[in-house]
């Protein structure tokens, strides 16, 4: 079984674009299955970062308002071109 590794970003105060930009930059440089934790201001953030996961085959495990901020946890597909 292949181990799940955990990261952290913690975006708020950003506006869309950038949560979405910088996801996209982080989730890049990861080669094995992580489950990463995303944590917004700008609800219009969990939209477009959902919208994408979707596209690219990552999955959304869930999605919290937590009063001033959303905390999103997506699980990155592990990447075939990497060992």
């Amino acid at each position: 079984m292949e181990k799940t590794y955990k990261k952290i970003l913690d975006l708020r105060g950003y506006t869309c674009p950038f949560p979405l930009i910088l996801v996209q930059r982080e989730v890049k440089k990861l080669s094995k299955e992580h489950i990463v934790e995303i944590l917004v201001t700008d609800p219009s953030s969990c939209t477009s970062i959902s919208l994408w996961a979707e596209k690219e085959g990552h999955k959304i495990l869930s999605i919290e308002n937590l009063g001033e901020y959303n905390r999103i946890i997506l699980k990155v597909k592990a990447r075939k071109d990497h060992r």
